[in-house]
């Protein structure tokens, strides 16, 4: 049976965290997880009543033996005269399992006990030692501060969303609920973690609305109300089910906690016993059967997932001493999770992108700086910032002046403690190395050997004493002249230049080493040395050196990928580090690519018709933005690729609020708003309007940079440059996409930014668009994207029929010297009124877009945007469209949309 068909009837079996539904279950009519299409297909299909009647068989039969990964069982005496007991494997830490479960362990006495590993402690035990070296304050789990005044400012790092590497609330969707609820207090971080779990997930807007006075809190009872006060109605806790049932029906608190276990565990059978028990009980205390039997299933439903208050505490506590150490000792805290997480690529990639974005220099290896591993160090005074902190960062972290995270030289890949230790030896024996060769002459290279050295060299280890194609090219010579001197000083020969000088000890020395004079080798290939031998770009990223914010026309960084967007559309951008083709058993080829952005990479999967589309933008190293869906399978969420963009669409801030985003590498002319394209500089403005809040959508092919063609340095590393960046919210989540669907537009985010646009300076509009409605603007120094030629007297403009005539303003002339940028035959005008429903309005655009754009088309459009009494216009002069009957019926009746044709 094809694997595509198993699956299909596997996922008509829903499958739900702590109660098993069994395939009996779905077939049996009335059941509450009956399927009538697994039932009909059982029914007509044969291989489907097989495939089902054979699971069924194998059905709960026990497929391996597994070992709780953290639990001790706890005995008076040896474990053989109250368990059978069994050997492990090699893997296991012990010799001795218990082959009983644990809720047979447990109903004859045995105590057990989880003790869970956390690498989170072996952060904060690595940030305490160097706090310690560094400021001289020793601190303890036992005096982190995690509550009260004194840890105010955690709890303004928590607010902010700026969690990376926070401990339990660093994925995409704890950030989000951090952001909306602003927790203040200790309570706050217990509960979030409590209701940040399947089923208690969808109270969280309501508890925040709650938290924030934006909701009136309610409670079923007001017996309820001491017990769900500190939740704000809400059950949350397990102990707060075990109140209820005691303080509400009469159970005693271990009674309660029976009944608790035994919704957990799904009994049906008790779980109806203990309604009959649990109602009548409250009616004794005066609480009406129908309220009581509503209490009931809240607590049916919450405790199911309900989480133990105590556990999520102790949890919180590490949560808020980390935000601690984050906010108040960045440096120290970024360092220990590179020192601890040094041997997970894809953690040291996330960690040294954050550094950078915290504002903190992440420098690479050097044979005069680097230890072994991760050091806090400070920038040489010969060098300049290498990093510059993210404008749009949510939380400023005090990052002392020239503090820097050096990589270690065991992080190189090939370069072992070994020949590190040696190079160390040497330097600390006799300082720095001046030259080339006094490192020859001081670190025996016969030790480091010549492949490390050559890594080394590759990653930029020693730069500082020629170019990387030089260092290269004698790299035979280094190692030779290096094993020349050291033999001479192990056999106690002396050079004719020791005998001169009068020499009687052994002071053999490396004669000069002559750099061959070549040129550097191109920046693209330092950065794939850097990636295939550190697993992470040192000095530089492609992304981040091309000028172009991708937070802004991306929905997530690919390390933000998760379970959250499962089913949602998706656009991300990266580099191409790798592609794997397979064929379809019907013989199409499909691709698995792996992309990477600063934080991270992820997978995408690219199915036969998507890949015969796109595999010739597919390549390692290029820079593309993909957009799809996003699909979650054994925990592991991938992007089914839809569309493939060479080409970026990014925001462009206009005014002194939002300065613009450079755009010196985007090429091509861009959509414009009122016939303002951006200027030369990549910068737009509206001169004497500085107060406009709207954004431009430039576009233009993804292009690198200079250096990374040549062999010059790179600038520095940051989204700053010229000008700050403009602090926008990210992209929005496109509308779902089909992976087969060939409709998607990737111009989306064009129309996010037009939906989004804040219309405030064109004159009044009665309802009717005016020859006058849009006034005249002062152009000065400012580029025209478009100028159409004037409607001929002889062709009048058409406009559709029960509308009043609209006439097109006044284009403004092309300067002489600079001819028009497109020509068309004619030019429709599109008028768009906003309907005050902002996602309506964007679905809209986008469909209009869709239709009108022709790629073959001669003709070109406008859509003006109309709010209450504003205009603003968007052009589109790299898209064509064909103006025919069939598409100005389709805006009048589908749409209902008014438009001019002119020309």
């Amino acid at each position: 049976i094809e694997l595509s068909k198993v699956d299909y009837i596997a996922k008509l079996i829903p499958g739900i965290p702590g109660k098993p539904v069994t395939i009996q279950d779905c077939l049996t009519e009335g059941h509450e997880f009956y399927s009538q299409e697994l039932v009909d297909l059982y029914t007509k299909e044969e291989w489907v009543k097989k495939l089902l009647d054979t699971a069924m068989q194998l059905e709960g039969v026990a497929r391996n033996a597994g070992i709780h990964a953290a639990a001790v069982i706890v005995a008076d005496r040896e474990l053989t005269h109250y368990t059978p007991i069994m050997r492990g494997s090699k893997s296991t830490v012990t010799s001795t399992i218990a082959q009983y479960e644990f809720p047979i362990l447990e109903s004859i006495g045995l105590l057990k006990v989880d003790f869970l590993g956390l690498s989170t402690l072996s952060v904060m035990r690595e940030a305490a030692r160097l706090i310690k070296e560094r400021h001289g304050i020793e601190y303890t789990l036992e005096n982190i501060p995690y509550e009260g005044e004194v840890a105010k400012e955690a709890f303004k790092l928590l607010s902010s969303g700026e969690v990376s590497g926070v401990f339990q609330v660093e994925s995409q969707g704890m950030r989000r609920v951090l952001i909306d609820m602003k927790p203040s207090t200790f309570e706050h971080i217990v509960a979030m973690i409590s209701l940040y779990r399947p089923g208690p997930l969808e109270y969280i807007p309501s508890f925040i609305r709650r938290m924030h006075g934006e909701e009136p809190v309610e409670y079923k009872h007001p017996l309820l109300e001491p017990i769900l006060a500190e939740t704000y109605g809400i059950l949350v806790y397990q102990e707060q089910i075990i109140q209820a049932l005691s303080n509400l029906a009469g159970y005693t608190p271990g009674e309660a906690d029976l009944v608790r276990r035994a919704i957990g565990k799904k009994k049906a059978s008790e779980i109806e016993k203990h309604k009959k028990i649990f109602v009548a009980g409250c009616e004794k205390n005066g609480i009406d059967p129908h309220v009581a039997a509503e209490i009931y299933a809240d607590i049916e439903f919450f405790a199911r997932y309900g989480f133990n208050k105590s556990h999520a505490a102790d949890y919180a506590v590490i949560t808020v001493q980390t935000a601690y150490l984050k906010a108040h000792y960045p440096v120290e805290y970024m360092a220990a999770q590179l020192l601890v997480e040094r041997d997970k690529t894809e953690k040291v990639i996330n960690f040294v992108s954050e550094c950078r974005r915290m504002g903190i220099d992440v420098l690479p290896p050097d044979v005069n700086y680097s230890g072994l591993d991760f050091e806090i160090q400070q920038r040489p005074p010969d060098m300049p910032p290498q990093t510059q902190r993210d404008p749009s960062i949510g939380y400023r972290f005090p990052v002392p002046e020239g503090s820097a995270i050096r990589f270690g030289m065991a992080a190189v890949k090939n370069v072992g403690e070994g020949p590190v230790q040696v190079i160390i030896n040497a330097r600390k024996t006799g300082g720095p190395f001046k030259s080339l060769e006094d490192f020859c002459d001081r670190v025996d290279l016969r030790q480091v050997n010549k492949r490390a050295l050559e890594c080394l060299i590759k990653v930029g280890a020693l730069d500082r004493f020629g170019k990387r194609s030089q260092l290269l090219a004698v790299l035979d010579q280094m190692v030779g002249a290096s094993a020349s001197v050291h033999d001479a000083r192990d056999s106690g020969q002396l050079s004719i230049f020791d005998l001169m000088m009068g020499g009687s000890a052994p002071q053999a020395s490396v004669s000069p080493i002559r750099l061959p004079d070549l040129e550097e080798v191109k920046g693209r290939e330092k950065l794939q040395w850097e990636k295939e031998l550190l697993g992470v770009y040192s000095i530089s990223h492609p992304l981040q050196q091309m000028n172009i914010d991708f937070k802004r026309v991306t929905t997530c960084s690919c390390a933000e990928l998760d379970e959250t967007y499962d089913g949602k559309g998706v656009t991300l951008a990266g580099v191409i580090t790798s592609i794997r083709t397979i064929n379809t058993k019907k013989g199409d080829q499909m691709a698995f690519v792996q992309l990477e952005d600063l934080q991270g990479g992820c997978e995408v999967v690219f199915f036969p018709k998507a890949y015969a589309e796109y595999k010739d933008k597919l390549s390692v190293d290029a820079v593309v933005i993909v957009k799809g869906k996003a699909q979650t399978r054994e925990n592991q969420t991938t992007l089914l690729a839809d569309i493939v963009q060479t080409h970026v669409e990014s925001y462009v801030g206009i005014g002194d609020e939002m300065p613009a985003l450079q755009a010196s590498l985007l090429t091509g002319a861009g959509p414009t708003i009122n016939g303002i394209p951006l200027n030369d500089d990549g910068a737009g403005s509206f001169p004497g309007d500085d107060d406009w809040s709207g954004v431009v959508a430039a576009q233009g092919d993804i292009e690198e940079p200079a250096w990374m063609r040549d062999g010059s340095a790179p600038p520095p590393l940051g989204i700053e440059a010229s000008v700050a960046a403009p602090v926008l919210a990210a992209a929005a989540p496109l509308d779902d996409i089909d992976a087969e669907d060939e409709t998607a537009t990737d111009a989306v985010t064009t129309f996010e930014v037009a939906a989004n646009l804040v219309i405030t300076h064109d004159a009044p509009v009665d309802g009717v668009l005016s020859a006058g409605a849009t006034p005249p603007r002062e152009t000065t120094n400012v580029g025209v994207a478009y100028a159409p030629e004037a409607p001929s007297p002889a062709a009048p403009p058409l406009v559709n029929g029960s509308h009043s005539a609209l006439s097109a303003p006044a284009a403004a002339p092309a300067p002489a010297a600079e001819p028009p940028v497109r020509r068309k035959a004619r030019r429709l005008i599109i008028t768009f009124r906003r309907s005050g429903d902002l996602e309506r309005d964007k679905y809209r655009l986008k469909s209009i877009y869709e239709m009108v754009c022709d790629p073959k088309g001669r003709d070109e459009f406008v859509i003006r945007l109309l709010d209450a009494s504003n205009t603003v216009e968007l052009a589109f002069p790299n898209d064509g469209c064909t103006i025919s009957e069939k598409l100005t019926t389709e805006l009048r009746t589908r749409f209902r949309v008014e438009y001019e044709i002119i020309g």
